[in-house]
Order: C-alpha cells, then sequence, then structure tokens
C-alpha cells in the first residue's frame, strides 16, 4: 500500500479558511469571495496578529502558529473545544474568534470545499501510486517514514503552503497541475525523511539551515524524477550537492553544505568590513574539487581586495574567524588576503596582505596586533592556490573567478607545488596520506599539466606511475577516504617521486 494518503479534513480546511478569508498570511481570491461572511471585527483581530499566526519560509516563524495554527489544523479536536482549552491571555482574542464560526463554516462554506477537493483528490492519489514515489524517495535518502498524509485545502493560494502541522501531515494547496502538485508533494517527502537521516545536526533546528535543507531535498528530487528542480531558486544549493562525490549520504551531503553556508556567512560579513573595496571571496582546495570532509578538511578560501586593507579592517576580518572557529571543519579556516592587482599579473612568490590559518589561532588570541603587525610578505604555495582557484574555484561573493585570476605559468606552479614536497622523504613518515596523495598530483602536474585533488592525484598515480607503487598509493587513498592512517611505508615511494621530480 502507498505510504502516501491523499485525505480532506473539515478541521485543516477550517483553520486555513480563516486565515485567507481575513487576509492573513494569503492574499487570494478565495478569501476574497468569503470574506463577507465573517465580522469586519473578528477579523481585524486576526489582522493585527498576523506575523505571530504566519510563516513564511526561510524567513520566519510565528511564535503562535505552532499553537494556533499547525496543531488546531491537525483535525483531533473541533476548533470550539481546542481553542476554548488554550488559557494564555494573550492569545484570548484570537481563539475566541478562531473557535467562533466553525459550524457556520460546515454549513455554508465545506460542502462547496468538498466538491472543489474531492475530484482533484481522487486524480492525485491515482498519480501517486502509479508514481511508486515513496518507495523511492526512500531509498535513496536511506530513511523511512511509516505514513505520509497530503491535507488538501483549497485556501492557501497566494501563501505559505507544504506546512508540517504534524509528524506525518502536511498541508498542500491545489492551485497547480496534477504533475506539479507531484513534484512538491515529492519534495516534502524527501524533507520529512531528512528529517530522520539529518537527526543529530543542527538541521530544521534553525532558519539558518533552511535553504541547504530545501536545496538537498530538491537535489535527491530532481535524482528522483530526472526533470528541472521544483524550486527554481534553490538551483545554486542544488549544483553544490551536484559537484560532490558520488556515494555520499544524506548526512555527508549535508554537513558539506553547512560548511558551504559558513563560507557565505563569511563572505557577507567581510562585505560589510571592507565595502566596494572587496572584489570577491574565492573557495579553493577540497571545497572546490568537491571532496571536501568536515571530519578532516580545513576551508580554504582567497579574499582578494582592490587595496591593502588597514589594520582595523585586519583585525575584524580575523575575528570574525576566531568567532566562527566553533562552527568551522575540524582542520579550521586557511585564508589569505591578496590583492586583485596581484591577481591579474601574479608574479612567483605573490605577495599577501594577510594570513591566517589554524596553525595562527592562538597566536591571534594571544596578540592580534602583534601578529597583524607581521603577517604579510610573500608566500610560494599562492601560486598553487591561484592555478587551482582558476581551474576550479568557487566564487562565494564577487566577481566571477575568470576575470579576477589570470593564469599562473606553469613554471611558478611547478615552483609552488614542488616546494610543498621539497621535505616529503622526512615528512612522509608523520603525514603518509597527504605526502603520497600530494606527491601523485605533483607528479601529474610535472608531466600532464593537471590541477587535481588528492584523490584524484592517487588515482591518476595507479594508472600512470609504476606498479610497484601502486600498493603504497592504494593504502593511502583508503586511509584518506575512510579515515585513519596508511597502512603502508611511503619512505621508498618519496624518495623515488621526488628524484623524478627534480
Amino acid at each position: 500500500m502507498n505510504k502516501i494518503r491523499v485525505e480532506i479534513d473539515p478541521i485543516t480546511n477550517y483553520v486555513y479558511h480563516m486565515l485567507s478569508v481575513a487576509g492573513v498570511g494569503y492574499d487570494n481570491a478565495y478569501g476574497r469571495r468569503w470574506r463577507h461572511t465573517l465580522p469586519e471585527s473578528d477579523l481585524a483581530v486576526l489582522r493585527k496578529h498576523e506575523k505571530q499566526l504566519t510563516v513564511k519560509g526561510g524567513e520566519h516563524c510565528g511564535e503562535w502558529y505552532g499553537p494556533l495554527v499547525c496543531e488546531a489544523a491537525r483535525g483531533d479536536v473541533p476548533p470550539e473545544a481546542y481553542y476554548t482549552a488554550i488559557e494564555n491571555p494573550d492569545m484570548a482574542e484570537v481563539c475566541r474568534v478562531l473557535g467562533a464560526h466553525y459550524q457556520e463554516y460546515l454549513r455554508t462554506v465545506y460542502p462547496e470545499t468538498l466538491r472543489e477537493l474531492e475530484p482533484y483528490a481522487a486524480r492525485l492519489q491515482l498519480l501517486l501510486d502509479e508514481s511508486a514515489l515513496a518507495d523511492r524517495a526512500e531509498t535513496m535518502v536511506g530513511a523511512e517514514l511509516a505514513a505520509f498524509r497530503v491535507m488538501l485545502v483549497n485556501a492557501v493560494d497566494g501563501g505559505a503552503e507544504a506546512i508540517d502541522i504534524s509528524p506525518d501531515q502536511d498541508v498542500f494547496g491545489i492551485g497547480r497541475s496534477l504533475d506539479a502538485e507531484l513534484r512538491f508533494i515529492g519534495h516534502e517527502y524527501i524533507i520529512y525523511l531528512l528529517k530522520k537521516a539529518l537527526a543529530g545536526t543542527a538541521a530544521f533546528q534553525t532558519m539558518d539551515t533552511w535553504r541547504i535543507t530545501e536545496g538537498l531535498a530538491e537535489f535527491y528530487l530532481r535524482r528522483l524524477r530526472g526533470d528541472e528542480i521544483f524550486f527554481r531558486q534553490m538551483q545554486d544549493v542544488v549544483d553544490f550537492y551536484s559537484r560532490q562525490k558520488e556515494g555520499l549520504s544524506a548526512r555527508e551531503l549535508y554537513l558539506r553544505a553547512e560548511s558551504w553556508a559558513l563560507l557565505h556567512t563569511i563572505a557577507r560579513e567581510y562585505h560589510a568590513i571592507l565595502g566596494n573595496d572587496l572584489t570577491g571571496v574565492y573557495a579553493h582546495g577540497s571545497m572546490a574539487f568537491g571532496c571536501f570532509d568536515p571530519e578532516r578538511s580545513d576551508m580554504d578560501f582567497l579574499v582578494v581586495v582592490e587595496h591593502e586593507p588597514t589594520d582595523a579592517q585586519k583585525r575584524s576580518l580575523l575575528e570574525i574567524l576566531l568567532q566562527l572557529d566553533a562552527f568551522a571543519p575540524s582542520r579550521g579556516f586557511e585564508m589569505s588576503v591578496v590583492l586583485a592587482a596581484d591577481c591579474a599579473a601574479p608574479e612567483h612568490p605573490i605577495p599577501f596582505s594577510l594570513h591566517y590559518s589554524n596553525a595562527h589561532r592562538q597566536a591571534c588570541r594571544t596578540d592580534l596586533a602583534e601578529y597583524i603587525g607581521r603577517m604579510k610578505g610573500n608566500d610560494p604555495d599562492l601560486a598553487a592556490h591561484f592555478t587551482v582557484t582558476r581551474a576550479v574555484g568557487r566564487t562565494v561573493w564577487g566577481r566571477p573567478v575568470k576575470e579576477v585570476f589570470a593564469p599562473v605559468s606553469r613554471e611558478a606552479y611547478l615552483a609552488s607545488i614542488r616546494d610543498d614536497v621539497a621535505d616529503a622523504a622526512e615528512a612522509v613518515r608523520e603525514n603518509p596520506v597527504y605526502i603520497i596523495l600530494n606527491l601523485c598530483r605533483v607528479l601529474a602536474a610535472k608531466r600532464e599539466g593537471a590541477v587535481l585533488s588528492k584523490e584524484q592525484g592517487g588515482l591518476w598515480g595507479l594508472k600512470n606511475l609504476p606498479q610497484e607503487h601502486h600498493g603504497v598509493i592504494h593504502a593511502a587513498l583508503d586511509g584518506y577516504l575512510h579515515g585513519g592512517g596508511c597502512a603502508a611505508d611511503g619512505s621508498s615511494f618519496a624518495l623515488w617521486a621526488l628524484k623524478e621530480l627534480e
């Protein structure tokens, strides 16, 4: 039996009828048609408390929406009894209005509502049964529901829909085609599955997570149906999820997006600090390659400015990162501030105006002024960062990547990445996974000019390097992808790779 059932309930319809007729959260022909049936004084009471009684996706949730709309609309208790039982004096006049008109609604309005809803509900249920939407969605997301009730109402055009009024009930209007309705229901069914799959995270706990949870539902919906997404304003979030590697769970995808949302928060704050001097904020490294893991990766980004920031601005930039440190991935942030002129005409080693990473966190907290005074100069790593940014980098805020970053010369790029593995013979003992995979991608860059992630470098090594080294590369890849260290000794591979690079 299909877990998704289409239902028509008089109490659910009545609650949204009252809001629509008052024009509270809804502005539609339905409300205007029945407005003459309620006293203007009662409508004025509801309008006075519109903000408290309504929700708007991603923006606000009225403090009275839960007890006076959501719980009342479940259909468990007749409105007269339900609203009379609420003893909060601040809600008293709204409860009086919402509880006063149910019987009249049943006599004069609901029969016509049934005539409108019943044919639509029957066709929609047939379409849902044929689609096997529930089973397919559960397999994809990796969670299950016992049941899902589609509560049809005809009063919610021009306002919030798909509002969960219980753990298994969701409100839908009928102002769209049946195919569009099916996609809308699919989106919401996935949202309910995600509430289970993402339990224990910040998802659905604050408005801050709204876009990335809605976007994840859209990502799964597109995979489910293979057509355009339903909420097109989520396209950028869907694109982010689409760039991630295959096989990640819903939880893993969400945690990556949570970090991406944090980077957007940083960019917004940096714009407030730097104003028109901010050219853009650009993600590189694992966030750009699509292999970011909040448990093992750092958050790499470049901040491009038109002019040298003042010390006061630098202090503010660093304070933002220190304040957000508790929300950062396990290896923290790695940020460099660079001038737009140096991005447009890069000369190795490229100058920087400010740098921050986890290695400098304590120094910043101990004496921020002293740190700011010395943290500038030339950084040989920037040639590699610029090359990666131009190849796969993502614009978090500002001008497009290719408009800001000119190509770095091949010689500068190779010099930069060779510097990063210069001590590989010793460092491989302490950090074998990083060194082995990094040597692979440096060799790929030297031989083919390729710009690869660590994982891509390891895979390249398995295809292009001598068979005798495949065992250690496999071990490093396994450690990188599944956590833990490298089960093989990488010393001989490191010495061989360094000779190749000479």
